[in-house]
């Protein structure tokens, strides 16, 4: 009879609202742990992808600044080539030889013909 009447309450109380409610706040405590556990891998994942974009920054600045010495040399020379002396040693560059100096940039830096970079 014990065990009858046992059966019985616990029949009762897994229909009962109650357990149901238990069991709703379970399957939701689940749900919000999850949604937790991609919320973290997403806020990972993005940091992975901010990273490896910094990396090919860096590779891009250190390739570009390589040769940076050389072309402030060509630069420099070339400035000095074409401009001349103005009011309290500043040196000026008039328009067409400045655009002689941007053709001569063009193709060092851009390989373009003479023709092309005019």
């Amino acid at each position: 009879m014990e065990k009858y009447d046992h059966e019985e309450a616990e029949e009762k109380w897994l229909k009962s609202d109650g357990y149901k409610k238990q069991q709703k706040a379970k399957k939701d405590a689940e749900i919000k742990k999850q949604q937790a556990e991609v919320s973290d891998l997403e806020d990972t994942l993005s940091q992975i992808e901010q990273s490896k974009k910094m990396i090919g920054k860096s590779k891009e600045l250190s390739e570009r600044e390589k040769h940076a010495a050389d072309d402030d040399d060509f630069l420099q020379n070339l400035l000095g080539k074409y401009s001349i002396n103005g009011k309290n040693g500043i040196k000026l560059i008039a328009k067409d030889k400045a655009y002689i100096a941007a053709t001569q940039c063009l193709q060092k830096w851009k390989g373009m013909a003479a023709k092309d970079a005019q």
